[in-house]
């Protein structure tokens, strides 16, 4: 019995190992230009061993997007769902949550990589669009319907809204992770999440 759970407890282990490989290599270097055989030397394990896990490039890379990005959408979904009152306090919780993740971590990149490689991989794309930006629009269009009905916010056409509220944190993705134009045009992530709260917030309430 203690052998088989030591045995699981290393399967989970080195599959950890291996998302965690793929997650940097694709940040640093995109979808195409990342190998696999480089994915397991990161992780330490044999490119074999990653087949174990993984049948391909396309499917390690779903799994990445699902424990890096879809992982962090259901929180904020269940929130919603649970919460009771005002929407108004979410909202603004929600625009501080999702900024202060794009602005400390490398998930920023993901955005950048689909759009730069969705013509080539378009199936990707897709699965990305199904699975992080509608889930995304979704989360913001049930908000400001619910904030129409509690008479928060004037009446507006919630799915159009709902991406023009998602339209600062796609910036602040794309531009925090290129350097050269971040430093360059003197991107604040903490100034302009509150000036896009601030603009946003105030053009929805009634």
């Amino acid at each position: 019995m203690t052998t088989i759970l030591k045995q699981e407890k290393d399967l989970i282990s080195r599959q950890s190992a291996i998302l965690e490989a793929g997650f940097e290599l694709f940040a640093e270097n995109g979808f195409a230009a990342t190998r696999l055989e480089d994915v397991a030397a990161r992780a330490g394990v044999a490119k074999g061993t990653l087949y174990l896990y993984f049948d391909n490039k396309e499917e390690l890379f779903k799994r990445v997007v699902e424990n890096t990005l879809i992982l962090n959408i259901a929180p904020i979904e269940a929130k919603l769902e649970q919460h009771q009152g005002p929407v108004l306090p979410l909202l603004e919780d929600v625009f501080g949550h999702i900024g202060e993740m794009l602005s400390k971590s490398r998930i920023g990149t993901f955005p950048k990589i689909i759009l730069a490689e969705a013509n080539n991989f378009p199936e990707l794309a897709k699965y990305y669009c199904d699975n992080v930006i509608l889930r995304i629009q979704g989360f913001f269009t049930k908000i400001i319907e619910k904030g129409i009905a509690t008479g928060e916010f004037r009446k507006v056409d919630p799915e159009a809204s709902a991406r023009i509220l998602m339209a600062p944190f796609l910036m602040l993705a794309l531009i925090n992770q290129t350097p050269v134009i971040r430093d360059g045009i003197g991107l604040d992530p903490k100034a302009h999440i509150k000036a896009a709260r601030d603009i946003l917030i105030s053009g929805l309430k009634a």
